[in-house]
């Protein structure tokens, strides 16, 4: 049997210093089951919230880190790790900009995109 608080206190230091941004992370690096983690944090409970809005603070921090990097260009990996933090609405902005992101103008665009820098006089201009 496993102390609850002192694992929940692990999960919590584990998302933090090691910058965790999917649940199943923490998951797999705790010393417990899947199923045994979900008894004693289940969805919706203070402890599972809490670690969903360190899961989250990292995500937002990660996706301001590849906001301000597509500045150098926009490579595969960063989009790859962008879709994984992003929500629904920036997935699909990144879908739909990809299929179309052919050309060094296209990519241009879809940077201005992700930095927030797209206004509707960039849009005319195109």
């Amino acid at each position: 049997m496993y102390d609850k608080q002192k694992e929940y206190k692990k999960a919590c230091q584990l998302i933090v210093d090691n910058e965790l941004i999917l649940m199943e992370e923490v998951v797999s690096l705790l010393p417990m089951s899947t199923s045994t983690f979900y008894v004693y944090y289940p969805d919706g409970s203070e402890e599972s919230e809490h670690l969903k809005e360190l899961i989250n603070n990292n995500k937002v921090n990660t996706k301001i880190d590849l906001r301000k990097d597509f500045k150098t260009g926009s490579s595969t990996e960063k989009i790859v790790l962008y879709k994984l933090c992003a929500t629904s609405e920036e997935r699909n902005v990144l879908s739909d900009k990809s299929e179309r992101a052919s050309t060094a103008v296209d990519l241009a665009e879809y940077a201005k995109i992700m930095q927030g820098a797209y206004t509707t006089k960039d849009k005319d201009e195109s």
